[in-house]
């Protein structure tokens, strides 16, 4: 304000100046504070409402884990009960050939038996019609003491013989009896456990049934198509990683060296969701719901065998190899769609190397043949073969399921060349 001015002010004029103008600060000052006070409010529920859905996320997230873990823990469960059950019916199978075995022998035993009871018969029948003194008189009629004498060895001899092969006939019957007996009551208990079995197979089913439809629920609720499709990545990797460390393992072991013959005479591409012309190329190799079919795979090194391979279930194709999976990944197998529990088959002899769980892949089989070739069946129930077992073309080496959370019964089924995956469809008749 002009100094010139202020002289001509009277006092109480510049004091109600002055006045104003501190009222005015204060004002401000306290609006500025409200605001403050304000957006302060405003933050801090703002971070409340964030802590309260991150911790609710947490908990889902591990009510998911937690459930996720016991659909594993139960599938494994399944699987060990599947297998019992394998094993319960083998035995079955082997109780009843040893059953129909010795009713066969039984059989053999009562005609042998009913023979000698015949000749027993008719050696009776002529005693009794030549009369009750015949042999009395038989030996009245030897005048020769020596021929007496035989006569008498003769009729001790034979008598003794026909006791002793009658007691023997008996005492074999009896045992078979016995044995009879024994083996019914075995098949019994089989079939008593089969039923317990099938039971407890039929709850764990029930309660793995409910607790996919739980999580599936969750899942819809707290992951994205970014989280699953790492899980997928990571899935394959892990696999990749188990198939490179076997062969190699077994490589070192074996120190093979394929040979000119043992290469494929082409090499096969690896499908990329990025190349429309390699997928277009392998869905036209196999149709999908076409009906595969077991049949009997001939002899020979794996690497001839392309085009002859039997299929390893009964069942209709899902998904075919090269088919896009997602926005980023194909199917690097096939997937073949079989009711739970039907028998899967080997493609052709070999060794197994991998006989276990494998988040992603379940009940995962893995099975080395020649020539730098594999194949591997996953989803399955159970596995019935052991690392390290031999196997034989067409032999039964697991059961179809839908382990790891698959969403039906089906068979992953992948060939692999030298770590590198193959078009089962090719190699298949």
């Amino acid at each position: 304000m002009n100094p010139t001015l202020m002289k001509h002010l009277s006092t109480a004029t510049r004091h109600l100046i002055n006045v104003s103008l501190v009222s005015l600060t204060m004002t401000y000052s306290a609006f500025a504070s409200h605001s403050v006070n304000a957006e302060t409010q405003d933050q801090q529920r703002l971070n409340n409402e964030i802590t309260r859905l991150s911790d609710q996320l947490a908990d889902q997230q591990k009510q998911s884990e937690a459930i996720n873990s016991e659909v594993t823990r139960l599938e494994k469960r399944v699987g060990e009960i599947d297998k019992k059950q394998n094993a319960t019916e083998n035995q079955l199978e082997a109780s009843v050939k040893k059953l129909a075995d010795a009713k066969k022998q039984r059989d053999d035993l009562e005609q042998e038996l009913a023979k000698q009871r015949s000749a027993l018969a008719q050696q009776l029948q002529a005693m009794y019609t030549a009369g009750e003194q015949s042999h009395l008189r038989l030996l009245l009629k030897q005048d020769n003491p020596a021929d007496l004498s035989r006569t008498l060895h003769y009729f001790e001899h034979l008598n003794k013989y026909r006791s002793e092969k009658i007691q023997d006939v008996d005492k074999t019957l009896l045992k078979l009896t016995r044995l009879t007996e024994s083996i019914e009551q075995d098949q019994l208990e089989f079939r008593s456990l089969q039923t317990a079995l099938e039971q407890q197979k039929k709850e764990l089913q029930q309660n793995l049934q409910a607790r996919e439809v739980a999580l599936n629920s969750m899942n819809r609720d707290i992951k994205t198509r970014q989280t699953q499709l790492d899980k997928l990545r990571r899935e394959e990797a892990a696999l990749d990683t188990t198939v490179d460390t076997l062969a190699t393992n077994s490589l070192a072991t074996t120190n093979e060296t394929p040979s000119v013959t043992d290469v494929p005479t082409s090499t096969e591409e690896v499908p990329s969701a990025d190349d429309p012309l390699v997928v277009a190329r392998n869905q036209r190799s196999i149709a999908r719901g076409r009906y595969l079919q077991p049949s009997e795979t001939p002899t020979g090194r794996f690497a001839n065998l392309r085009g002859k391979l039997s299929a390893p279930v009964k069942g209709r194709v899902l998904y075919n190899y090269g088919a896009r999976r997602n926005e980023k990944q194909v199917w690097r197998g096939l997937v073949i769609a079989a009711p739970g529990g039907s028998k899967v088959q080997a493609v052709a002899a070999g060794k197994v190397l991998y006989a276990g769980w494998m988040d992603g892949y379940g009940q995962l089989i893995i099975i080395e043949h020649d020539s730098n070739h594999m194949s591997l069946y996953g989803y399955n129930r159970a596995v019935y073969k052991r690392v390290g077992d031999y196997v034989k073309a067409n032999e039964v080496i697991a059961s179809v399921g839908n382990s790891s959370g698959q969403s039906q019964d089906a068979l992953y089924f992948e060939i692999r060349y030298k770590k590198a995956t193959q078009n089962p469809a090719r190699w298949l008749r």
